[in-house]
């Protein structure tokens, strides 16, 4: 992986709770390459009337000098989880990436068991805890090559109860279209890019057996990972127990792919196919941002975004409609 993390914005929202004695649920998104001038609300091309709307309302501490905690992804997520310079862990690059089958390229740098997460500190006073995307922390099987002292590094092991978790990036559209046979994959710009397998997995419950999500995810990755989000965020309204939850999206690292319900927006509008699945990609992470408002529950919110690639110019690409 070749990119660097050179900027980050946060966007909080807090709303108040009916009861004010009752701890707020927590809810940490990161997008991850995403630009700090893809969205409209900094003048970007990416259709984002929902991050926008978070941006501009009179709740939102919008901190635009609020920068990532390492040079590169993993270093990024190990601050995030711990608080910690990355250099008190021993996390300073990454490695792996989509090019090769899940568990046959190690992580010798992961995040070790002996760290305290928030997720740990929350549910220790009490909270549910989950997380839904990409992990990039170390390896959940033990793999030759891996971390020698931290063989296996995976969300269970560091405070979350739920969680189904790819090892690192993967595709943002039919994420897991290359573990299965007789399954489409969408491509996008990336025509000739035959996909590995890269899927999600979790802990098997009350054991440490790791598998893998059973199905070919179809559609758009943000709102597979929304669709578990909704799940479990009604699992702990219904039970009336706070909860935080972690959602690293993949969107928008690559390889980036919208599908044709989101590319089609941006391909009439005098942009190339690159730009279209980039793009694309933004706006459905955007369209999800939506429905945790109309879940009736009072939140904090916040969202991550990372400086990473330079952007077109409103010029070159611009949606007008």
């Amino acid at each position: 992986m070749s990119f660097s993390w050179t900027g980050l914005v946060t966007v909080l929202l807090l709303q108040q709770r009916v009861r004010t004695n009752e701890p707020p649920n927590v809810i940490f998104a990161m997008a991850d390459d995403m630009g700090w001038g893809d969205v409209q609300y900094n003048g970007g091309s990416a259709l984002t009337p929902n991050l926008d709307k978070m941006a501009q309302s009179p709740n939102t501490v919008l901190l635009q000098r609020y920068y990532s905690g390492g040079p590169r992804c993993s270093p990024t997520r190990g601050t995030v989880l711990t608080g910690r310079n990355h250099n008190r862990y021993c996390i300073w690059s990454t490695t792996g990436g989509n090019s090769q089958p899940d568990f046959k390229e190690p992580e010798p740098q992961a995040l070790p068991l002996s760290e305290i997460t928030v997720a740990e500190v929350l549910r220790d006073h009490g909270y549910s805890t989950a997380m839904f995307g990409k992990w990039h922390l170390g390896d959940f099987k033990p793999i030759p090559g891996g971390n020698k002292k931290w063989p296996v590094s995976h969300p269970g092991l560091h405070g979350f109860d739920q969680w189904w978790a790819t090892e690192r990036s993967a595709p943002t559209c039919t994420l897991n279209c290359g573990c299965f046979s007789n399954v489409t994959c969408l491509h996008g710009h990336y025509p000739n890019k035959t996909p590995a397998c890269t899927n999600y997995y979790t802990q098997q419950h009350h054991s440490d057996h790791i598998v893998g999500w059973p199905n070919a995810t179809e559609g758009d990755d943000s709102e597979f990972i929304w669709t578990l989000t909704e799940k479990y965020i009604r699992e702990q309204v219904k039970i009336r127990k706070p909860f935080f939850l972690y959602l690293p999206f993949h969107t928008v690292h690559v390889r980036y792919i919208a599908t044709e319900q989101y590319r089609s927006l941006y391909l009439s509008k005098n942009c190339s196919s690159d730009q279209a699945d980039y793009y694309g990609a933004i706006t459905a992470l955007d369209h999800v941002m939506v429905i945790t408002d109309q879940q009736g529950i009072a939140l904090v919110r916040l969202m991550d975004y990372v400086d990473t690639r330079a952007v077109c110019t409103r010029e070159e690409c611009e949606y007008q409609g």
